[in-house]
């Protein structure tokens, strides 16, 4: 059993309020702070989790052209959920195939927190936080944005957005099936 400290009013100082923040709380009138397991009228305690929790029972699959197929199920509930990871870039931000038009949203991105300082706020913390590869610019310079054009972008998709670099993560789903739908 935990020891748990609890800070009180004392009996003194609960005696003469008006009850203050346990009648605000309760709605009921009372000098005396009530017993830790006084239930609130209209709350429902939800059941308390297991002690244990099985494991999920994780598989990996790699397909014959190098992607890797990892999915997780689980006794307990876990809504279906899947996610495809590359290893090449932090945040997939060029998945959309209208290249052109993801490169003038990026540029008007940062043409619009140029003028905001306060969208690098986080940029300054960042470096002044951190030192060598860590201390690398979160958010591109605009210079940087100009040199972007389709060619730029299409050549780094092709080179980096390859099947070894590729893994679909799946969890709530039947491993077997997955691989089933994915191959058919």
């Amino acid at each position: 059993m935990m020891n748990v400290a609890i800070r009180c009013a004392s009996t003194s100082v609960a005696q003469g309020s008006s009850g203050g923040f346990w009648t605000w709380l309760t709605g009921a009138r009372s000098n005396e702070i009530p017993p830790p397991d006084f239930t609130l009228p209209g709350v429902t305690i939800p059941p308390p989790l297991p002690d244990h929790v099985e494991a999920g029972k994780t598989r990996v699959t790699t397909l014959p052209n190098g992607v890797e197929i990892a999915s997780e199920t689980s006794a307990t509930y876990m809504p279906e959920m899947v996610e495809v990871l590359i290893d090449c870039v932090r945040n997939p931000a060029f998945l959309d195939w209208e290249v052109k038009e993801q490169i003038l949203r990026l540029k008007a991105e940062i043409a619009k927190s140029s003028s905001n300082p306060e969208k690098f706020l986080l940029e300054a913390l960042h470096s002044t936080g951190y030192s060598g590869a860590l201390a690398n610019p979160l958010i591109a310079s605009e210079y940087a944005i100009s040199k972007l054009n389709a060619d730029v972008l299409e050549q780094f998709i092709i080179e980096n957005y390859t099947a070894p670099r590729i893994v679909l993560a799946a969890s709530g789903v039947d491993h077997d099936e997955l691989i089933y739908v994915l191959l058919s």
